[in-house]
């Protein structure tokens, strides 16, 4: 910016006196007079108390000092401002396009007079209608420009030489007062931030006089240790220690002597207690500073708040070892592996899930190479899960450390870093057990299903097999002796007799069948079956008894023999050349098989044990070994029923049936009846007697099966009874109520449309107490096996059945 006309600008000049003598004496004064009264002001008093001086001394109308502030240099900002002797308000303006520019560039800028005309722009000398000027800088110790300090007039100065010569003069004490100002402002700025650092870092300052034991305390050292700054005449070095836990006052005082000694500085941690009672946890930093002899002289160090970053670390070290035992000790395993496929942390379970001595030895394996069964399979899961951030259920085949395969389950998360999938985090449970038991859940449920299915056939096919056997005794009785068609009857009768047979093994798997349950000894029934077994058995077995069972078990006598002969046939079957059989008895508090989740595993048990050198099963035979009409037996060598019934007949006893087997190694089938007390009850010793199978009383015969129930009258007319049918229960008890005359026997199916044949018999017996009670069944079903009428003495008689089954079972009930 150029030198605008009618302007005397200095730039770096001393302030001088006028030449003239009458000016000299002038200007000493006007600088006694506005010197005398401000000589003892200092800092914005002095600078105000200047401004006022001088527009009065010097007659100006305006004088001010001003200051441009670091963050806003387009503007200037007044400190202090006089009007005609008079102080008022400080104001700012814009600095473009005004004379103080020029002051700020460092000059003494002198207009005395159109100056509104020299700098159009600034508005400031508008509003006043100012006509002179004269600015000097006030500079700071380094010589930079701090401010200026201006004075204005409405009209022309008459002696610029004085004015210029007053302001430069007063310039040099106003310029120190200012640079003054800017490091107090400066000292109370750093001040506020030290205090806000403090309260933020909840942290204190202090200095320790050695010699004098003298504490300077800054106030967050007051806040942090509760004290009332106001209430502490003076801080000492033992007032300071008497707030320390005594525990902790000789790590201080070691850390004290350790710095004096040369050492590093104090660096301790301690706690202090408050006057509030409230105990802190606070870290201590001090440094000693010696003097001009090299003597210690005082320390100078900081004090920071630790308690909640205390009890935070405390926590955390609390968390992590509540979750390192979590881990340590869980019952599943648990490990941290990389990408790689290398292990970085494994848990106890998991070493001992796999069979490994030591977690040392664990983390040594690889996994792709060691632990999975297949290594491909690791591969397909990291390229199906390497998106996933969490994943669960995943089940593969891992191998344990003796080779041992086992199942898996998986569950975690991968875990993720700057460069992308680092490795895994993953819960790892062995549920080798859970698929096995799972499996024979499902093949348990199959055969439920399937035995309901064979029961409801028996009974319909019963029902036919009754009618047909019935209807061919009837023919037989009514043919003379030598009568060719006879032996035609008898044919019909033996097939019936077949097909009766199977029915009944059906009836035996599906648990349906009506049980004539007896206490007896396991091993009387063994031996009673050994002659019989040795004509079953070729003489290239060599057979082998360990009766060592002392218990005796609640069972049907028959079934019982039935199972056993069943388990010696197949043994005797899976030995075409010849081998090993071994029929054993033992008692057992517990199941013995490696079985888990099976309900009713507590004893006492009594077990049957039928084992055998042959050929042996694999896996998925021996999974279907109990299925009805399953066989590995050529076309026609058997149906497929031998096991499934035995296996029925075990389950309604309340039993158990295990087996194991593989090719080449033989079976091994082991059956588990409960132990019972009790008197034997069979076999029982009674000889037979001869009896009449005829009478005159009155029957109801109740049977929703018209083939049936002509069979069952037919036959019982023949033998002199008076017969009353029905074809349900309604009508069975709507002929009752209108038969005047005694009815000796209620003979009912027992399962029927509308009312069961049970239920019927107690609504009969609720009007005619005196009536006895035969049930028959192709299919008893829970209407029967669950109790009811058979323990209110009711008999019963299984489809199908001859004539003379029948008479029998008549005369029985009638006699009873």
């Amino acid at each position: 910016m150029g030198k605008p006309r009618g302007a005397k600008v200095r730039r770096g000049a001393s302030p001088r006196a006028p030449a003239d003598p009458a000016a000299s004496e002038r200007l000493r004064r006007v600088i006694e007079a506005v010197g005398h009264p401000v000589r003892s002001a200092t800092g914005d008093d002095y600078l105000r108390e200047l401004v006022v001086h001088l527009s009065r001394e010097l007659g100006v109308r305006y004088a001010l000092i001003g200051e441009l502030r670091p963050d806003k240099k387009e503007r200037v900002f007044t400190i202090a401002v006089a009007e005609s002797g008079k102080s008022v308000p400080p104001l700012d303006y814009e600095l473009a396009g005004t004379p103080c520019e020029s002051v700020f560039g460092g000059a003494t800028c002198v207009y005395h007079t159109g100056v509104r005309e020299l700098f159009p722009r600034d508005k400031l000398l508008v509003t006043i209608g100012a006509d002179s000027y004269v600015g000097a800088p006030l500079r700071g110790a380094d010589g930079a420009v701090l401010g200026l300090l201006t004075v204005l007039d409405d009209k022309a100065l008459s002696d610029t030489s004085l004015v210029t010569a007053v302001l430069e003069l007063y310039a040099v004490r106003a310029g120190a007062e200012l640079e003054r100002r800017h490091h107090e402002s400066s000292l109370r700025r750093l001040q506020r931030l030290v205090l806000a650092a403090e309260r933020v870092g909840r942290s204190g300052s202090f200095e320790w006089d050695l010699a004098t034991g003298k504490v300077q305390w800054s106030p967050g050292m007051y806040d942090l240790y509760g004290v009332d700054a106001t209430t502490v005449k003076e801080m000492t070095s033992e007032l300071a220690m008497s707030f320390v836990n005594r525990e902790d006052v000789a790590a201080i005082e070691a850390g004290v002597r350790a710095a004096l000694e040369g050492g590093p500085p104090v660096d301790v941690q301690y706690r202090i207690l408050r006057p509030d009672r409230n105990e802190r946890i606070v870290s201590g930093y001090g440094e000693i500073f010696s003097g001009i002899t090299g003597a210690p002289e005082r320390m100078v160090g900081v004090v920071l708040d630790q308690t909640d970053r205390s009890r935070t670390e405390t926590a955390l070290r609390e968390s992590e070892q509540r979750y390192r035992s979590l881990v340590e000790h869980a019952t599943i395993g648990i490990y941290r592996s990389t990408i790689e496929g290398k292990f970085l942390f494994v848990n106890r379970a998991l070493v001992a899930m796999l069979g490994y001595e030591s977690e040392a030895e664990l983390l040594s394996a690889d996994l792709a190479r060691d632990i999975y069964l297949n290594p491909d399979d690791r591969a397909r899961l990291l390229r199906e899960y390497a998106e996933v951030r969490v994943f669960g259920g995943i089940d593969v085949q891992w191998r344990r450390k003796d080779g041992a395969a086992i199942t898996v389950r998986l569950s975690g998360a991968s875990r993720r870093g700057p460069l992308g999938l680092e490795g895994f985090d993953v819960i790892a449970e062995d549920v080798t057990q859970r698929r096995v038991m799972e499996g024979r859940l499902v093949a348990s449920q199959r055969m439920e299903a399937v035995g309901r299915l064979a029961g409801g056939i028996a009974h319909d096919l019963n029902n036919v097999l009754t009618a047909v056997r019935g209807y061919a005794d009837l023919l037989v009785a009514d043919m003379p002796a030598d009568d060719e068609r006879r032996s035609d009857a008898k044919e019909i009768k033996a097939a019936t007799d077949r097909a009766a047979s199977l029915t009944h093994q059906l009836l035996a798997f599906s648990r349906q069948q009506v049980l004539a349950p007896r206490v007896l000894d396991v091993n009387a029934t063994v031996v009673q079956l050994d002659q019989m077994l040795k004509r079953i058995i070729s003489e290239d077995i060599t057979r082998v008894m360990t009766l060592e069972a002392m218990g005796r078990v609640r069972a049907d006598p028959t079934q019982l023999e039935q199972v056993i002969m069943n388990l010696v046939v197949n043994a005797r079957d899976a030995m075409p050349r010849g081998g090993r059989l071994e029929i054993r008895t033992y008692d057992a508090a517990t199941l013995t098989e490696p079985i888990a989740g099976v309900s009713g595993t507590e004893g006492p048990f009594v077990v049957l044990e039928v084992k055998d050198s042959g050929v042996g099963m694999d896996g998925a035979t021996l999974a279907r070994i109990f299925e009805p009409f399953f066989t590995t037996k050529p076309m026609g060598a058997g149906t497929g029923l031998g096991l499934a019934t035995a296996y029925g007949i075990v389950k309604q006893s309340g039993g158990y049936i295990f087996a194991s087997s593989e090719p080449g190694k033989g079976s091994r089938f082991t059956v588990f009846l409960p132990r019972v007390d009790g008197t034997l009850e069979w076999p029982v010793q009674m000889p037979a007697l001869a009896r009449p199978l005829t009478g005159n009383e009155s029957v109801l015969v109740v049977e929703d099966d018209a083939n049936v129930r002509r069979v069952l009258t037919e036959s019982l007319k023949r033998l002199g009874y008076r017969i009353l049918e029905a074809q349900d229960g309604t009508e069975a008890l709507a002929l009752a109520g209108a038969d005047p005359g005694q009815i000796h026997l209620l003979l009912t199916d027992v399962i029927m449309p509308g009312i069961a044949g049970p239920d019927l018999a107690l609504q009969l017996k609720a009007v005619r107490p005196d009536v006895r009670v035969l049930l028959i069944s192709g299919y008893a079903g829970d209407a029967l096996l669950k109790g009811g009428p058979l323990e209110l003495g009711s008999h019963f008689l299984a489809k199908p059945f001859t004539t003379t089954e029948l008479a029998s079972a008549v005369r029985d009930a009638l006699d009873a």
